[in-house]
């Protein structure tokens, strides 16, 4: 894993491109084995959602240097080879984490 101060170097140089967007979130919360993780993932494969993941909240200090630089895919294949070296689930459903596992809760 790539060092936090680092990336934060790369991302700053692409932070004003971030003041155009204009976004409104939706927040998909509920406690556990509710059916929030079913519905998160639902609704990310209408593609009409930008969903947040592992992906983007470990990564987040990299995010706009790998988009601009189509680095996305690399990212998150260190990651997944990360994650499956470490082997972390979800505890309260054994569910396997990856880059693009809608939520990272232990």
């Amino acid at each position: 894993m790539s060092n936090i101060n680092e990336n934060i170097a790369l991302d700053d140089k692409y932070l004003s491109k971030l003041d155009t967007i204009d976004f409104e979130p939706v927040f998909i919360i509920g406690v556990n084995r509710s059916g929030t993780s079913i519905l998160y993932k639902l609704l990310s494969k209408t593609n009409c959602f930008n969903v947040v993941t592992s992906y983007h909240i470990i990564k987040y200090d990299e995010l706009l240097n790998n988009h601009i630089n189509k680095l996305e895919k690399k990212s998150k294949k260190e990651l997944d080879d990360y994650l499956y070296e470490k082997q972390p689930k979800r505890k309260i459903d054994e569910l396997s984490i990856n880059s693009d596992f809608a939520e990272f809760t232990s």
